[in-house]
């Protein structure tokens, strides 16, 4: 009989395990990857405020995203280079969606290096190619190009001389 209970419980002990076995199961999952173009950004014009003659009080400079300047207490200067708003090209994968950073406010200044004085270029403002005005975020091949204006501040009697700087836009996909 000891026997006998003895092979009833080594059964009732391995019977769950052979159950637990039986319903054990198996799911594949594939791994996919794919390599794409890094995102481009390159500056085709340079920002260009052209001629601008100084008041006797501060004023401003306000080149739109179109190349147009208009005037606060400064006046346009004659002849010399053609304004123009700045112009990036953005390349990489097609369809893909980007945004643009501008520089902070006051974080831009433009010197004279015969003078040491200085003028600060704030209010940076975008026009994407296919987009209104002030829309930060594009689409490679859609919007292939940005233009980018801003604001020059001008002291009162500014020093004459050529005044020059740069800034940095950062373009990043989405």
């Amino acid at each position: 009989m000891k026997k006998y209970l003895l092979s009833i419980f080594a059964v009732c002990i391995g019977l769950p395990t052979a159950i637990f076995a039986a319903n054990e199961v198996t799911a594949t999952s594939k791994v996919n990857a794919e390599i794409v173009n890094l995102v481009t950004v390159s500056k085709s014009v340079d920002m260009n405020f052209g001629r601008i003659a100084p008041g006797s009080i501060s004023g401003s400079c306000e080149l739109a995203v179109d190349g147009t300047r208009i005037f606060n207490n400064a006046y346009a200067g004659p002849g010399g280079a053609t304004p123009a708003a700045a112009r990036f090209d953005v390349g990489g994968t097609p369809g893909t969606t980007y945004t643009v950073a501008l520089p902070a406010s006051a974080a831009v200044y433009l010197n004279d290096n015969a003078s040491g004085e200085s003028m600060t270029v704030n209010a940076f403002k975008l026009k994407l190619e296919s987009k209104d005005a002030g829309v930060l975020a594009g689409v490679t091949g859609t919007d292939a190009y940005f233009n980018v204006g801003a604001t020059l501040s001008v002291a009162a009697n500014q020093s004459v001389g050529a005044y020059t700087g740069s800034f940095t836009v950062t373009v990043t996909y989405q």
